[in-house]
């Protein structure tokens, strides 16, 4: 395949899949708040339930808000592990399309950088400072936790792709989930799930 058509195609792979990957963490949450009693409400880019269910039932609230990040280190690890498995004996390959469905997975991991966007007072993402908080921790402690230990996974997913073939095709990709999501939750999501 050329490269062109390589780009192309994770452009467009990110561009799907990362709004694919909000409504999934989305809907955790909401699967999660709607089973422990929460009469939960899912919007494009966060679900809501009444803050007088979650001040009733604060040990409860914590386990709706965990199913997003729980969720999602778990797509990430399967991902890594996937990608693992596929390229561990042929680093010096070049990734087929199948590896770069494992790596969009592995990627997942990335959201924890967010937890370096924001000063410690008004941490992101605001998931993790929720759980921080509920834990009786300072609410910037998990955030930027993770977002320390996410570096682990992602160098780790990087080095599975040869030396020579990881620039444009990760900026490709990167480049088409920051697009996917920004129409996402700047359109799309909004006329789709208000």
């Amino acid at each position: 395949m050329n490269p062109a058509a390589k780009c192309l195609i994770l452009f467009l792979s990110g561009f799907v899949v990362c709004p694919a990957l909000m409504i999934l963490h989305e809907l955790r949450h909401y699967a999660a708040g709607s089973c422990l009693g929460f009469k939960a409400t899912l919007h494009y880019g966060a679900t809501t339930w009444s803050a007088a269910e979650e001040k009733s039932m604060p040990q409860t609230a914590v386990l709706a808000v965990s199913a997003g990040p729980l969720g999602d280190a778990v797509l990430a690890g399967v991902g890594l592990l996937w990608l693992y498995r596929l390229r561990g004996h042929r680093r010096e390959a070049a990734p087929t399309l199948v590896d770069w469905l494992a790596t969009i997975l592995a990627v997942q991991a990335g959201r924890w950088l967010r937890g370096f966007t924001g000063p410690p007072s008004s941490p992101q993402p605001p998931d993790e400072a929720f759980i921080s908080q509920a834990l009786g921790m300072p609410a910037w402690l998990l955030p930027y936790l993770f977002a320390l230990l996410c570096l682990i996974p992602l160098g780790a997913m990087v080095r599975l792709h040869p030396p020579g073939a990881r620039l444009l095709p990760f900026t490709c990709l990167i480049v088409g989930a920051c697009a996917g999501g920004l129409v996402w939750l700047t359109f799309l999501g909004r006329f789709l799930l208000p």
